[in-house]
């Protein structure tokens, strides 16, 4: 949606993505979440 490569290590500036909420999928295991920010979970088998 943003147009970015996949085979490359991108940083953007947050002023850069005003009309977005984008969501960076975290590999650690204990991140520590930072203020006013938002997380998107994902809960398994939620429909049971």
């Amino acid at each position: 949606m943003l147009g970015l490569p996949m085979d490359a290590t991108i940083r953007i500036k947050p002023s850069n993505l005003e009309k977005y909420v984008v969501f960076v999928q975290s590999t650690s295991a204990n991140r520590k979440l930072i203020g006013k920010t938002r997380f998107l979970y994902e809960v398994k088998d939620w429909d049971r």
